[in-house]
């Protein structure tokens, strides 16, 4: 499925441990067509830096960067009507993107979906900007992936958005002893098998490198 690809107008709700690199696969995800990156977390200079060492990423010019991160931590004050406005804010930018690109396929990535999960907000707003996202990507024939850190939200919501999500993907570490392996699973995809098996990683140059050694029983 990573070399096919996901179902074209996939909403794919991305979840993972912090540890485990899994934002590699967020920078690759750039290289199949235009993507709109909504980094939350740090300022866009940063991300391009990480994604251009990542030797399979040609064209960062097709990446367009929206900075909510600096429009909320270094413009804003946080928290309250601030809140409110981000998300305000992300929709209007969604619907221009929308208007803009109309007829074009491209993919948007939200880096992270956590940020939005944990804003003081009625949830009602979260899942209102979830089916923004589904009804765009469905339309333009891209992809859509919400990066959602593991073990930090209120289940009720999260199973919300896993219900609309056409696709689900995890990742994590797992420790064996003294080593610790790379590993993720795609336990949920709309007109496709998910594959029934956890899969080893690691990130070497070009990148994520699928690890294809067995365990020995």
């Amino acid at each position: 499925i990573m070399r096919g690809g996901f179902p074209a107008g996939s909403l794919v709700y991305f979840i993972a441990d912090p540890d485990s690199m899994a934002e590699v696969f967020l920078y690759q995800f750039t290289s199949s067509r235009r993507t709109y990156y909504i980094t939350t977390a740090r300022k866009p200079e940063y991300l391009r830096m990480n994604i251009s060492s990542i030797g399979c990423v040609k064209d960062l010019g097709e990446v367009i960067f929206i900075d909510v991160y600096s429009r909320y931590y270094l413009n804003g004050a946080g928290g309250g009507r601030n809140d409110e406005e981000i998300i305000e804010w992300i929709e209007e930018t969604l619907e221009k993107i929308r208007d803009e690109e109309r007829g074009q396929e491209f993919n948007i990535i939200v880096d992270t979906f956590s940020f939005f999960l944990e804003l003081n907000v009625d949830s009602f707003r979260i899942i209102k900007l979830v089916n923004l996202i589904y009804e765009i990507v469905k339309e333009c024939g891209g992809l859509a992936f919400l990066f959602v850190l593991s073990e930090t939200h209120d289940r009720k919501i999260e199973n919300e958005i896993m219900n609309i999500a056409d696709v689900i993907f995890k990742v994590d570490i797992e420790r064996v002893g003294h080593r610790m392996n790379n590993r993720f699973s795609i336990t949920k995809v709309r007109g496709m098998s998910p594959i029934p098996e956890f899969i080893k990683f690691r990130v070497g140059p070009q990148g994520i490198e699928i690890d294809t050694s067995r365990d020995i029983a």
